[in-house]
């Protein structure tokens, strides 16, 4: 249906070069949004396009969602192309970066949880004795939600993705996502119609169908009546 409203419409891509997973939640963000979209495209390349109408409504609602989010660097990303010698500090910070990036993607699939930010600390080692100085791993976690999140469950999460991190070291804040105005549908006139401007395309489209139509079965007619009158 999308791709018909689309048709006769000027369309710009909002989304490219994406994996299909934001692609979906993209779609479905608009689709809600009473935007007409489509998508196009293969194996992680996925385009959302919409008509050019509908560009400052799409983006407004793909912001409300923070879409599309942010790939976070894991353990397979920062750990591309490493070589066997490396700094010890060097290392551990490569460490910490990739074990934040994991955890941040686990807290991003829970319900309610638009997007997420972890810091992890971990505390320095002396090279030689191997002696911490009895400091202890820490971790700072940002959540945007759209909905209530259990604190006290993200805490051990994170302590638990963690070696001898504990719950109470790991500090939580939230944020909800901005409240989103009831949206009105943008009406375009169609001769005698009001329509959602994304669907006068089609409407026009189909009214343009039905008046040809019209003109074949008269044509027909006549036709038909002059021949039997001859």
């Amino acid at each position: 249906m999308g791709l018909l409203l689309l048709a006769g419409c000027e369309e710009v891509s909002l989304v490219s070069a994406t994996a299909e997973g934001e692609a979906n939640r993209a779609m479905v963000t608009l689709d809600r949004a009473g935007v007409a979209a489509h998508k196009t495209g293969a194996a992680g390349q996925w385009t959302v396009s919409v008509a050019r109408d509908d560009v400052a409504r799409a983006v407004t609602s793909l912001a409300d969602e923070s879409l599309p989010r942010r790939e976070v660097a894991g353990v397979a990303e920062t750990y591309v192309g490493s070589g066997l010698l490396r700094g010890v500090a060097e290392e551990a910070l490569r460490a910490e970066h990739a074990r934040a990036g994991e955890i941040a993607r686990t807290l991003g699939a829970l319900d309610g949880v638009v997007d997420a930010r972890v810091h992890v600390a971990m505390p320095e080692t002396d090279a030689l004795s191997g002696d911490e100085g009895g400091a202890r791993a820490r971790a700072a976690v940002l959540l945007r939600c759209s909905a209530d999140v259990d604190v006290a469950a993200v805490q051990r999460l994170v302590a638990g993705a963690v070696a001898g991190l504990r719950a109470d070291d790991v500090t939580v804040v939230l944020t909800r996502r901005r409240a989103t105005a009831q949206r009105v549908a943008v009406l375009a006139t169609v001769g005698p119609f009001a329509v959602a401007r994304a669907s006068a395309a089609g409407l026009r489209a189909t009214i343009a169908g039905l008046v040809g139509l019209i003109i074949a079965l008269s044509a027909w007619v006549v036709r038909t009546e002059w021949r039997k009158r001859k």
